[in-house]
């Protein structure tokens, strides 16, 4: 009884964080994961540049069509 005991410790508990279950994962799995974070850190990187031309470019045409209705 002993034996399987420590048989049932020894298999991956899942952890609870937030809505999500995190068990315990392969070093390859790790490391895909990592990949695709890192592409998609880049994707929002690149996302927030757009988003800071397309706001610079608003804020000229907001002056723009100011110094029309003067």
């Amino acid at each position: 009884m002993g034996v399987r005991q420590t048989v049932k410790q020894a298999r991956p508990v899942p952890v609870k964080c937030g809505k999500f279950s995190i068990r315990s994962r392969t070093n390859g799995q790790l490391s895909a994961l990592s990949s695709q974070l890192s592409a998609l850190s880049s994707q929002l990187s690149a996302l927030s540049s757009q988003l800071s031309a397309l706001s610079s470019q608003l804020s000229a045409l907001s002056s723009q069509l100011s110094a029309l209705e003067v």
